[in-house]
């Protein structure tokens, strides 16, 4: 699996448009590019955002748009090598 570039920065945006709000969360990678990503439902903003808080190994894939999380083995804070 391509690991993708890790996550250094997120911001989440609520856009109002004819009394309807636009959901999105912005990521920024280590090579410093930025990646908007469209949110359908809000309800999935404090995963998202809970996910970046709690988890320092956090990657975005632009190919494939996809967002993961690093390996990492329950009950243990430090990385698998």
């Amino acid at each position: 699996m391509t690991k993708g570039q890790a996550v250094r920065k997120y911001q989440v945006a609520a856009t109002f448009s004819n009394d309807v709000v636009e959901w999105s969360f912005a990521i920024q990678t280590e090579d410093a590019q930025e990646h908007v990503l469209k949110v359908r439902d809000g309800e999935e903003i404090p995963t998202l955002v809970d996910l970046c808080r709690r988890d320092l190994s956090i990657y975005y894939d632009p190919q494939t748009r996809t967002l993961r999380s690093g390996w990492n083995a329950p009950g243990r804070t430090d990385e698998l090598k």
